[in-house]
């Protein structure tokens, strides 16, 4: 298999996806990109790379699977929690509720890529 079929491949399966985009680049072909955005507008990226061509649809869902098995709502809210409310950042509470999000939106693409 070569890089652009490995691509083609996973922006086949990423027309499915629901909340996160797609992205490839082809000046480095094991690289992946994947961006959302959670409902209180922070920016995702989820980025990685694979070194075969071959494991490149199952690198993605192993590397995903592991971020949203690690995602800590406590640990995520800790990094904003001294900024709420200023500079953009939301209060205390939505901060809470658009991390639980994002743990159900790594699930869910967890659960999307590892039905592929």
């Amino acid at each position: 298999m070569e890089w652009t079929e490995a691509h083609a491949q996973m922006e086949e399966i990423a027309e499915s996806l629901t909340d996160f985009w797609y992205k490839s680049l082809d000046d480095y072909p094991g690289y992946y990109l994947l961006e959302g955005t959670s409902p209180a507008g922070e920016d995702l990226c989820i980025e990685g790379s694979c070194d075969s061509p071959e494991e490149y649809v199952h690198t993605i869902a192993q590397d995903i699977k592991k971020r949203a098995e690690d995602y800590s709502v406590d640990k995520h809210v800790a990094l904003w929690q001294d900024s709420a409310g200023k500079n953009g950042v939301p209060g205390i509470v939505t901060l809470v509720e658009d991390a639980q999000n994002i743990g159900k939106m790594l699930n869910d693409l967890s659960t999307q890529l590892d039905l592929v």
